[in-house]
């Protein structure tokens, strides 16, 4: 499997995962509009792989390239039920998800999944109504999506693709990913010991809980989400990475959705995080 990637650096991630046999003179265009706001990945896979073997090859790119946690998804037909595959195994988290035409629901259902799941219902593919009742059943809070331009008898084929980028592009909405990284001399065990004894920073404090503090002891990893005034998002990452048995990474990763401010918002998230880092990390060493 080769996960394709293309877009802006530094973008959220959007896996776009088309059916097997659709053309790709059909999907690229997609693709190109999608890459001038997101960072796009497209999977491709060798003919003789198992679709068992493709979601499974997914996830592992997923959670060595971005730490399990993507912006958006989307699948077609095929794809689709590959997505939901992959969200019903929980190790891959995404944060919104669209799925179009006939998919196939996982056996073991979505409760590993915490998104916002919409399923494209314009599409005249045989069996779509039948999934979206399936769907609605695995997953209640299913979301329906149309395209008011789509004419009756049209399919995904036949749809421009400049039209389909700019509705997935609302679904999705506006993100971008800061992420940084320093070293400290101390193991990582004790690192996260003694991040686990700090309280959160002061603008952290500020934010609106959206879920709780969640901490995961078996790979260092502590999550809090928030929102702050103009800060729809604030989905804040700390990770404690090994790099010798006397050297350890500390790694925050933040996701930030602020609408046309984003970029804005961005920039002084990467500052304030070098600034809250080396502080931190100044203490560290004095301990």
């Amino acid at each position: 499997m080769e996960l394709r990637e293309t877009g802006k650096p530094g973008a959220a991630a959007v896996l776009l995962w088309p059916d097997d046999g659709l053309d790709a003179a059909v999907f690229a265009p997609i693709v190109r509009a999608l890459e001038k706001s997101c960072r796009v990945l497209v999977p491709g896979f060798a003919p003789d792989e198992l679709p068992a073997a493709r979601v499974a090859a997914v996830e592992n790119a997923l959670l060595s390239r971005y730490d399990g946690r993507i912006w958006g998804a989307y699948g077609l037909r095929g794809g689709g039920g590959a997505v939901l595959s992959l969200l019903s195994r929980g190790a891959v988290r995404v944060r919104t998800c669209v799925v179009e035409g006939a998919v196939e629901v996982p056996a073991q259902g979505l409760r590993e999944f915490s998104g916002t799941l919409f399923h494209w219902k314009g599409s005249r593919d045989k069996g779509a109504e039948k999934s979206w009742e399936e769907l609605h059943k695995a997953f209640p809070a299913l979301r329906s999506l149309t395209l008011r331009k789509l004419k009756a008898g049209q399919s995904f084929v036949s749809v421009r693709p400049d039209m389909m980028a700019k509705r997935l592009w609302k679904v999705f909405g506006s993100a971008g990913v800061v992420r940084v990284c320093t070293r400290v001399p101390h193991s990582a065990s004790r690192v996260w010991r003694l991040l686990n004894r700090r309280p959160a920073g002061k603008a952290i404090g500020r934010l609106r809980t959206m879920q709780p503090l969640r901490r995961t002891d078996e790979d260092r990893t502590q999550i809090i989400e928030g929102a702050a005034k103009g800060i729809p998002l604030w989905s804040h990452m700390t990770r404690v990475e090994p790099c010798s048995e006397h050297s350890a990474a500390c790694v925050d990763q933040v996701e930030i959705s602020a609408g046309k401010l984003t970029p804005v918002v961005m920039r002084i998230a990467e500052i304030y995080l070098k600034a809250v880092q080396k502080s931190r990390n100044r203490q560290m060493r004095k301990e």
